[in-house]
C-alpha cells in the first residue's frame, strides 16, 4: 500500500473512533443545539412620502376638491386587428378596471364622442400628444390616456398527442398630460389564453372546442389589467384618519376605493406653507411623516389597520392626519 493509501486508512480509523466515543458518552456529555426558528415578516412601509408625489394634491384637499384624477380613456386604435375574431372595446375595458382602482373619475364616453365631433376628429387614439392634450382640456381631465391594439393573433403548436391554441393580443398604452402634453406613461403589454385541442385524423375535435371570441376577451383582459395596474401605481390612494386607538387606525378608505387586507399606508399631516423668498410664489407644504400602518380589515368606506413604526416614541397620530398608500 502506497503512503496515499496508508493516510485515507488512518483519518477513516479516526472519524470511527470519534464515533464512537461520542455514542458511549452520556447523555449530559452529549452536546446539545438550540433552533431558532425566525418568522419572515414582510418589511414595513417605508416612513417617506411615496416618490414622485405631487404637493398639488393637498392644494386639492385644502380646497374642497375630488382627490381623484380625472381621466379620459380615447377609443383604443388597430381595432381591426380583432376584426372577424372578437367584438371588444379595449377602451371600455380599461375604463372598468380604472374606477375599480378607486383613484381616478373617468370622463363619460358620450361626453368624449360629443368633444370629437366637434372637433372634426376621429373617435380612436390615433391622435398625437398635443392634440390629446387640447382634447383633454375640453374635457376637463388632467390625463388622457391613447391606447393602440399592436397584434391579435393564433398560433396552433403540435403537442404530438394535441394542439395547444395559443391566443395572443399586444397593446400600447400613452397617459398624456392635458396640462403640459408630457407622456407621463408609455407601457407594452399582452395578454394570453391557451387551449388544448384534442381531435381525430379526421380533424374532429374531440374535446377542447374553443370560444374565441371569449379567449380573445380573456387576452385583452390580461393586458388592460396589466395597464391599469401601471397607470393605478401612479396615483397612490389618499384618505384620512377616522380614530385612533392605541396602534389600531380607523381610516376613511374601504373596498369601494380598491382596499383590501394587507395594503400598506403611510400617515402624515401638512404643517406649513412653503413659499419662495423673492416672489412669494406658493411652492409646496412642509410635511410631517408620523407612521407606517398595514391594513387589516376592509368594509364599504372603512379601513383598519395596525401601525408597524412611528417616527419616534413620542409621536401621535390624531384623526385628521392624512393616509397615502405605499405601492402594492
Amino acid at each position: 500500500m502506497n503512503n496515499s493509501g496508508k493516510s485515507v486508512v488512518k483519518v477513516v480509523a479516526a472519524v470511527w473512533l470519534a464515533t464512537m466515543l461520542l455514542s458511549c458518552a452520556g447523555p449530559s456529555s452529549a452536546p446539545t443545539a438550540t433552533i431558532k426558528v425566525v418568522e419572515e415578516v414582510p418589511p414595513a412601509p417605508s416612513l417617506a412620502m411615496p416618490p414622485g408625489w405631487d404637493d398639488a394634491i393637498i392644494d386639492r384637499i385644502k380646497a374642497g376638491e375630488s382627490l381623484k384624477k380625472r381621466v379620459a380613456v380615447m377609443d383604443f386604435a388597430g381595432i381591426d386587428k380583432l376584426a372577424g375574431k372578437a367584438d371588444l372595446r379595449l377602451a371600455d375595458l380599461l375604463v372598468t378596471s380604472l374606477v375599480k382602482s378607486g383613484r381616478f373619475d373617468v370622463v363619460e364616453r358620450s361626453q368624449i364622442q360629443q368633444v370629437m365631433m366637434e372637433q372634426d376628429l376621429g373617435l380612436t387614439g390615433a391622435m398625437d400628444e398635443s392634440t390629446a392634450a387640447e382634447v383633454g382640456q375640453i374635457l376637463g381631465a388632467e390625463w388622457v390616456v391613447l391606447g393602440t391594439i399592436t397584434s391579435a393573433t393564433q398560433e396552433n403548436i403540435d403537442k404530438f398527442g394535441y394542439i395547444l391554441a395559443v391566443i395572443e393580443v399586444a397593446v400600447d398604452v400613452r397617459a398624456v398630460d392635458a396640462t403640459t402634453g408630457e407622456i407621463m406613461l408609455s407601457q407594452h403589454a399582452s395578454g394570453k389564453n391557451e387551449n388544448k385541442i384534442v381531435a381525430t385524423s379526421e380533424g374532429t375535435v374531440v374535446s377542447g372546442a374553443i370560444d374565441y371570441t371569449a379567449a380573445y376577451a380573456k387576452a385583452a383582459g390580461q393586458a388592460i389589467d396589466e395597464i391599469g395596474v401601471k397607470i393605478r401605481n401612479l396615483f397612490p390612494l389618499l384618505g384620512y384618519v377616522v380614530s385612533i386607538e392605541g396602534d389600531r387606525v380607523v381610516t376613511d378608505i374601504g373596498e369601494e376605493r380598491g382596499v383590501m387586507a394587507g395594503d400598506r399606508f403611510v400617515v402624515f399631516r401638512a404643517t406649513s406653507e412653503i413659499t419662495h423668498p423673492v416672489s412669494g410664489e406658493h411652492l409646496g407644504w412642509n410635511k410631517e411623516v408620523l407612521a407606517a400602518f398595514t391594513v387589516q380589515t376592509t368594509e364599504k368606506n372603512l379601513s383598519t389597520g395596525d401601525i408597524t413604526s412611528r417616527a419616534n416614541e413620542t409621536t401621535t397620530v390624531q384623526p385628521g392626519d392624512l393616509v397615502i398608500s405605499s405601492a402594492r
